[in-house]
């Protein structure tokens, strides 16, 4: 009998030197202003990572959901070899959803996830959700975002500095919508043991930098790193809903192979079946999954209510986010007024895109805001992108200057589309 023969017939031969599993902490939190959380993240021992909805409240939320649906049924499969399908599936259930309820027509979603067969990650990333791997102490950015402000950083127009504060930092250049512009990047990575990956929603990396991320998840263990990058957010204010999945790189371990998948953020309220059905009706297979789905989504209205983050792996998190809440509120009552005053947004007033001056927000009956110009640009006028952004308030300029060349900005789209309507351009892709 030869080597070979010998070898095939041990019946537990050890699994291969460079096969590894990954022990994995998550967290998904509302933040310190915003209302609900459309933010949704997945974990498991095959597959783990984030999506960030947009397009409303009800339908942000849903979007984030259909992701982290995708990513459950590619974990579930052990013949998915890439997520790449699992966008492009996303990506048709949202189309789906919005031919069943046009009120749902401009929702979307970023994705950023890995799938890990133990010896390499295949990585899918659409917007401006990341993925970073830290080395030897080293933290380097993986993916690319997908984002206008990225533009003006690659032309050299812009520094990473400045892109924190400008005011199209919100503006993503591609997602998952239902749409062609949904196409994933997608790229392989080869782990070494004590690899740490992490995947966030901008919630993270838009409000923190990167040497704090470094510092952060450079911590002892996954669970302390995770509570450190939630409290460096916490320490800007929180604005924003944020997602966190972060995943070490260890030897086989059996325990951890068998580690149940978890679903958090918006998508946590889903409860997955038994059997994941790839080929059901989207809105019925949602609705045995235990997602609500909207018969009729309201414009938003202005509205916050500041709440602390959610039991998570250690009590001292909720109290760190309730002293945290708690100063916000003392703060605004002493000088939240006067520095709203220093805030622009563009809203929607009469069906036109508008400037407002204040934040996007109430306290009691008392709005945050008031409207200063209204512009000619009808909002149904407007790429379908572009006017998500708006009914969004995600197009938040830094000056009055600044918010009037943003309206000029959304004119000359309103115009494109216009003129294509009446056959005097060629199409342009996602016009009304």
């Amino acid at each position: 009998m030869s080597d070979e023969e010998r070898t095939a017939r041990l019946p537990d031969a050890p699994e291969p030197a460079d096969h590894f599993s990954w022990r994995v902490s998550a967290a998904s939190w509302v933040g310190l202003l915003r209302r609900n959380n459309q933010d949704s993240a997945f974990s498991s021992p095959r597959v783990a990572g984030v999506a960030d909805g947009m397009g409303g409240e009800a339908a942000g939320d849903l979007a984030s959901m259909v992701a982290a649906r995708r990513l459950w049924m590619a974990a579930a499969n052990p013949l998915v070899s890439s997520l790449v399908g699992a966008v492009a599936a996303a990506s048709s259930d949202i189309a789906a959803l919005v031919q069943a309820d046009k009120k749902l027509e401009g929702m979307g979603t970023t994705i950023c996830a890995a799938l890990f067969d133990g010896h390499d990650l295949d990585i899918v990333h659409i917007g401006d959700s990341r993925a970073y791997r830290w080395r030897a102490g080293k933290l380097k950015q993986l993916t690319h975002d997908h984002s206008f402000v990225q533009q003006l950083i690659d032309q050299g127009s812009l520094t990473e500095e400045q892109a924190r504060v400008h005011p199209r930092r919100s503006l993503v250049l591609r997602v998952v919508n239902g749409t062609p512009i949904g196409s994933p990047d997608h790229f392989t990575e080869s782990p070494q043991l004590g690899d740490r990956y992490l995947f966030c929603s901008d919630g993270l990396s838009g409000y923190v930098d990167s040497a704090a991320i470094r510092q952060a998840i450079a911590k002892p263990t996954l669970d302390e790193a995770v509570d450190a990058m939630l409290a460096d957010v916490s320490a800007t204010g929180a604005p924003d809903n944020v997602s966190v999945v972060c995943t070490e790189i260890v030897a086989q371990d059996d325990d951890l192979d068998a580690a149940p998948a978890k679903l958090w953020g918006a998508a946590s309220s889903l409860t997955p079946p038994d059997d994941a059905d790839e080929t059901a009706d989207i809105v019925a297979d949602l609705e045995r999954w235990g997602a609500k789905i909207p018969t009729e989504v309201a414009p938003r209205t202005p509205g916050a209510r500041r709440v602390a983050p959610p039991p998570a792996h250690h009590r001292w998190r909720a109290l760190i986010g309730g002293l945290v809440a708690l100063v916000v509120l003392i703060g605004a009552a002493i000088g939240g007024l006067a520095w709203t005053r220093t805030q622009y947004f563009i809203g929607v007033a009469d069906g036109n895109a508008a400037i407002f001056q204040g934040v996007p927000y109430k306290i009691g009956p008392w709005y945050l805001s008031s409207i200063e110009q209204i512009s000619s640009v009808a909002v149904s006028d407007l790429p379908d992108y572009y006017a998500t952004q708006v009914q969004a308030w995600n197009i938040r300029p830094s000056t009055m200057l600044a918010a009037q060349e943003s309206l000029q900005t959304l004119k000359q789209q309103a115009d494109a589309c216009i003129a294509a309507r009446e056959g005097l351009t060629p199409t342009v892709e996602g016009c009304p």
